[in-house]
């Protein structure tokens, strides 16, 4: 029989693949979408321009630390741009324009709070 602290370690382990099993069915879908749109307008003669917009959490660290820590999630820094990083490498291996605002969300939120704080 699993010891609690085991079992409870199991389950969280199940519970984070899941959600990276989404989050990669959910990128092969947008993959999917974004070389479909391409070649309808590119058939246009129109360039394709994507706009990359954050979600909150993406932009304010402080969010992500909180969420993570209240689900218990052992994700790092390093997962918080994981598929912003994912998306601009195949948008430029595509050959479609992409327009990331993350840095400039992160910029604005950091200025305001030196106001602000």
């Amino acid at each position: 029989m699993l010891r609690k602290s085991c079992y409870d370690k199991y389950i969280r382990l199940l519970q984070l693949t899941f959600l990276f099993n989404i989050l990669n069915s959910v990128l092969q879908a947008t993959k999917d979408a974004i070389r479909k749109i391409n070649s309808i307008v590119d058939a246009e003669g129109v360039q394709l321009v994507v706009i990359l917009i954050p979600s909150n959490y993406q932009v304010d660290a402080r969010l992500y630390g909180a969420i993570t820590r209240a689900q218990n999630l052992p994700i790092t820094d390093g997962e918080l741009d994981k598929l912003e990083r994912l998306l601009r490498k195949f948008l430029a291996d595509e050959g479609v324009q992409f327009i990331d605002l993350l840095p400039l969300f992160r910029e604005v939120l950091n200025d305001d709070c030196q106001l602000s704080c």
